[in-house]
């Protein structure tokens, strides 16, 4: 019974220790772990999309450093094609704080005024 007891708290503890290590971690994004976030944002809406017949083709989300609102703005867009074979544009656009990112990520932003990644399909999506 002594042994159960300490796998369980040694279990609480790495799950503590875990969500610590999270809810610091929030603060202080890099450019690669939030684009990260956005993919499972993206991956849904593809793959829910799937239900409307529609087609990814292709995105692109980009970064764009809003410096006097102290913000970085974040497009992504998304093109679908139906069976039909009409074009569907689906946007998304959020502004989020600097103190969201890391030093580094917004001296980045700053610098290039605009980064661009492609949006990749899901690997279930892959065929």
């Amino acid at each position: 019974m002594e042994k159960k007891k300490d796998e369980s708290k040694n279990l609480l503890d790495l799950i503590k220790e875990k969500l610590i290590k999270i809810f610091q971690k929030t603060d202080n994004y890099t450019i690669e772990e939030y684009l990260k976030v956005l993919s499972d944002f993206t991956d849904s809406v593809i793959l829910d999309s799937k239900k409307d017949e529609l087609t990814f083709m292709g995105g692109e989300v980009v970064f764009r450093s809003e410096k006097e609102l102290k913000k970085v703005k974040i497009n992504v867009d998304m093109e679908f094609k139906s069976v039909d074979n009409q074009w569907q544009l689906k946007k998304a656009e959020r502004k989020i704080d600097y103190s969201t990112f890391s030093k580094e990520a917004i001296e980045k932003i700053e610098s290039e005024k605009e980064i661009r990644f492609n949006i990749e399909k899901p690997i279930e999506e892959e065929n």
